[in-house]
């Protein structure tokens, strides 16, 4: 009969080895630019929709008899698009990051 074979790590270390390899979401520079959701919001009925395409199909499920007019999202789409702008110099600003050392 042969003897089991020792085991050379912990359960603990071996995860910790698991997690060095997991995403993490991005850091510091980008948590402005997540927290912002980019979403248009039905002038009828005020649901908020994530692209202009779930719009159209919303228009066509929930407003069959109205037609969707994109140019009146337009304004909504260049106020997200200002918000995510404004998220990224933001965050990189407070990224904390210093210049070149020189030693």
């Amino acid at each position: 009969m042969g003897k089991a074979k020792p085991a050379h790590h912990t359960a603990k270390e071996l995860q910790a080895k698991a997690d060095l390899h997991k995403p993490r979401g991005g850091g510091k520079a980008g948590q402005a630019e997540r927290a912002i959701k980019i979403a248009y919001t039905c002038n009828i009925c005020k649901v908020s929709i994530a692209s202009m395409a779930q719009m159209k199909t919303h228009y066509e499920a929930k407003h069959p008899k109205d037609t969707l007019d994109e140019s009146s999202y337009a304004s909504q789409a260049e106020a997200q698009k200002k918000k995510v702008e404004e998220a990224r110099a933001k965050g990189y600003e407070n990224t904390g990051k210093k210049g070149p050392s020189t030693l």
